[in-house]
């Protein structure tokens, strides 16, 4: 997935996405995604100079069965569920 993010592969990465997509900018702008939408928004999701995802070994959070990520710099949460074929991304909250 990391890879994936870092070379802007937009196939795979969705391959390694849950649907329908949580996502939550600012109060009031919640909802989910779908694939088509969630396309669309790629950058938005992953800006243009995402460094957690360059990092080698980010820390991770886990919260039952599901399990997190965290970046400081803007207080986005990429959230991850385990599914019967392994781990897919299905969720971005940003604190305000």
């Amino acid at each position: 997935f990391r890879n994936a993010v870092i070379r802007r592969d937009k196939p795979a990465v969705v391959a390694m996405t849950q649907f329908p997509f949580e996502y939550g900018w600012d109060a009031g702008d919640e909802g989910t995604y779908t694939r088509s939408r969630f396309l669309a928004n790629f950058n938005h999701i992953f800006g243009n100079n995402k460094k957690i995802f360059r990092e080698t070994n980010p820390t991770f959070y886990i919260d039952g069965k599901s399990f997190g990520l965290t970046d400081e710099e803007d207080a986005s949460h990429y959230g991850f569920v385990k599914t019967p074929t392994g781990y897919k991304f299905a969720s971005i909250m940003v604190e305000p």
